[in-house]
């Protein structure tokens, strides 16, 4: 691959001010600067500029591999919370919550520090894989994960009960990383710079933007729905 090529390839990724990249066969020297640098650790901006020209990433805790897989597939597809957590930026939401399940419908029912629900994401069973339902158990406790860049904001078909407010705002670049209040739970999504704050802010979670894992190990029961 060319200099010109990893340049470009960067630039159009992350939007950057300004690259430059220097080596020759497999090692290359990188200089990245974009304002959205400022709020990320050095391992988020490591991730960041890396992800866009990897096969394949591994994630590792403490010498143990958790996942080896392409940069799309890790995003989407963690294996477990803890690569959930670790991969992306802003990185995904961990709720704790309780199935609801009925002949109708599946609900996420968001639980608090106390197992106080909070809020519920709820989907029609009709738009849910059958397998993907059999592998869910009513009053099951779990940990779900949602990637903030897949929350939709102000969609006319919001599917949250709770009265959802902007309650801060990070603009980096073309984006804004959006704190989100929902009854005394927090998440965060990310939308562009279009965005208004607002005190009723509807919500929409796609099937594909659910990730739920096993409470007790942490390991993926499903990546969406």
């Amino acid at each position: 691959m060319e200099l010109s090529e990893i340049e470009k390839i960067l630039k159009d990724a992350l939007g950057l001010h300004e690259v430059h990249v220097k080596g020759e066969g497999s090692h290359f020297n990188i200089i990245a600067v974009s304002d959205a640098f400022n709020e990320m650790s050095r391992v988020k901006r490591q991730q960041a500029v890396y992800a866009p020209l990897a096969d394949k990433i591994a994630v590792m805790e403490n010498g143990d591999l958790k996942q080896l897989a392409s940069p799309y597939e890790i995003s989407a597809k963690p294996s477990n919370v803890f690569v959930a957590s670790f991969i992306g930026e802003p990185p995904m939401n961990i709720l704790r919550a309780k199935i609801n399940k009925s002949n109708n419908t599946l609900k996420f029912e968001i639980l608090n520090e106390k197992n106080e629900k909070t809020f519920s994401i709820n989907f029609s069973n009709e738009r849910i894989q059958k397998e993907n339902l059999n592998k869910l158990a009513n009053d099951q406790l779990i940990t779900l994960g949602i990637r903030p860049h897949k929350i939709f904001f102000n969609q006319k078909d919001s599917n949250f009960d709770g009265k959802a407010s902007s309650s801060s705002y990070h603009w980096l670049g073309d984006q804004v990383h959006i704190g989100i209040e929902i009854n005394g739970s927090s998440i965060i999504g990310v939308a562009d710079r279009n965005f208004e704050p607002s005190s009723d802010v509807k919500l929409n979670f796609p099937l594909e933007s659910i990730n739920i894992f096993n409470l007790e190990t942490e390991e993926v029961i499903l990546n969406g729905l």
